[in-house]
């Protein structure tokens, strides 16, 4: 016997499959079915309710659990056999309390059964964990042929006394699927009756042309190597034990991805590889062009924007000296005074402390007004409007220059990040942005010539269109030798294009 085990989300797609096959046409093809805890054993009606009890445990999104037994043709099999081996299986995989239903099928030439089963207990909600499932079904399995007196099956995870652990067969069953939908032979079966003209290379060159004879190639993935046809994939060890990397390495020596043979691949294939080899090129230079035109667009807006905050902190500074000359006696002392305060309690503090104490910061002074050209009035009041102009045009002189640190500190990625503290910062900073602009200016500018040697985006993507649509199935395999994975991403699009404009869409 051999069981296939699965997971799924609805039990309706599960039941119409029991019911009426893969294709939905396939009436008549139940030979019995029995139910385990459910009080209906129809399939829509069964999975209707396992359904509405699967829904008490939200948290599980697959709660359909699918087992598929079959026996040989040869072995005699009864209803009561079949239901044997399946009671004892939910026995031993712990599901026994579940909703299960039983359905075997008599369309193929060997008996088999299903076993649908909610994986959410009835009574308690909980979901059944799978962990390892295929191990306790192989034991069950292969104890229940021997005890019944069928065919013996050697398994892979659990054998009886007397039984060896059975060769790994040349194709997988996912391999062999898709064998049944394209009628392809697996790639291994194609690679091991050629196994000996591969073995008489004797450098890692010739067997990559011997290879690539035959439509395939070698790929190193992880720790290993793969043979590709461009499409599929299998790795060296499987096709044959002296094909692993490391016997390779020790017969050929250390590996080197080489160059594929001209006469390996057609002209057709030569012809897409390069127009998709054309195509990928132009894009990288377009997006080239955008981030170096970025840079340059970035450089010019850093070296604008620092320039103005230099001559606004500038303007701004050079009128606080104005006032303070017209105010206080010795303003350099005053503005030293007003620079510290800054420093020690900040700008808005050091800004009021001026209004309102301008005396502080040095001897002011004396503010007379002439009347009739004649008398000269003492004018306090004077004063202490300057002294409120001070404090404003301090303020304003010290946002500036805190406004202009940080705008230099605002560097454009790339570009060396200057001190904070030191005294040239914005000589750095300007250097660093001119320098900046005119590598980018000179980047746009060879960028934009290599890119002219290319045909425009639409003329590249008709003539990728053109060469993909001239590719038969084998030449489109070998081209995807040539190629990386996103040049392969171009020829799938332009031929995904073809065939849009064939439907007429």
């Amino acid at each position: 016997m051999i069981a296939i085990a699965s997971s799924g989300r609805r039990f309706a797609k599960l039941a119409r499959y029991l019911e009426y096959g893969a294709d939905g046409k396939s009436y008549g093809r139940i030979e019995w079915a029995t139910a385990r805890n459910l009080i209906v054993d129809d399939p829509a009606m069964a999975a209707r309710v396992m359904q509405t009890t699967a829904a008490a445990n939200h948290r599980v999104t697959h709660p359909v659990y699918h087992v598929a037994v079959a026996f040989h043709p040869d072995d005699v099999v009864t209803r009561e056999t079949m239901e044997r081996v399946a009671d004892r299986l939910l026995r031993e995989l712990g599901l026994a309390e579940h909703l299960v239903l039983v359905v075997a099928h008599n369309d193929r030439p060997h008996a088999h059964m299903h076993l649908m089963i909610n994986r959410i207990h009835p009574e308690t909600g909980k979901a059944w964990d799978r962990w390892q499932d295929r191990v306790t079904t192989q034991r069950v399995l292969r104890e229940e042929e021997r005890a019944l007196g069928l065919r013996e099956v050697r398994g892979t995870l659990h054998q009886l006394s007397g039984q060896d652990v059975p060769e790994r067969t040349a194709a997988t069953r996912g391999e062999h699927r898709t064998t049944e939908r394209t009628g392809e032979a697996p790639l291994l079966e194609q690679l091991r009756p050629r196994l000996p003209h591969y073995r008489a290379a004797t450098t890692w060159a010739e067997l990559e042309t011997r290879l690539a004879a035959d439509g395939f190639r070698l790929e190193r993935k992880g720790q290993g190597l793969v043979i590709t046809d461009g499409e599929r994939e299998v790795k060296a060890s499987r096709v044959a034990r002296d094909f692993s990397f490391a016997r390779l390495q020790e017969r050929l020596g250390s590996y080197e991805r080489q160059p594929l043979p001209p006469s390996a691949v057609p002209d057709a294939a030569v012809h897409a590889a390069a127009q998709a080899k054309a195509t990928e090129r132009a894009a990288e230079l377009d997006r080239a062009v955008a981030r170096a035109t970025h840079d340059e667009k970035a450089a010019e807006k850093y070296l604008a924007g620092i320039t103005w905050a230099k001559n606004r902190a500038t303007t701004a500074g050079a009128e606080f000296d104005r006032i303070l000359a017209r105010l206080y006696v010795r303003p350099d002392d005053a503005r030293a005074l007003f620079d510290s305060a800054v420093r020690a309690v900040g700008r808005e503090a050091a800004a009021r402390d001026l209004r309102e104490r301008p005396r502080a910061y040095g001897p002011l002074r004396r503010q007379v007004r002439t009347v009739l050209g004649i008398v000269r009035v003492p004018k306090d009041q004077r004063g202490e409007a300057r002294a409120v102009q001070a404090a404003s045009a301090g303020r304003d002189a010290v946002k500036a220059a805190e406004q202009l640190r940080t705008r230099i500190m605002r560097m454009p990625p790339g570009m060396p990040q200057p001190n904070e503290g030191r005294t040239d910062a914005f000589v750095h900073a300007v250097s660093h942005a001119r320098t900046r602009l005119r590598y980018a200016q000179q980047r746009v500018t060879n960028l934009q010539r290599d890119r002219r040697a290319y045909p425009a985006g639409p003329t590249l993507a008709r003539a990728l269109e053109a060469a993909a649509r001239a590719l038969t199935p084998p030449e489109f395999r070998r081209t995807l030798l040539w190629l990386t994975a996103p040049q392969i991403a171009l020829v799938r699009t332009a031929q995904e294009a073809v065939r849009h404009i064939a439907l007429g869409r």
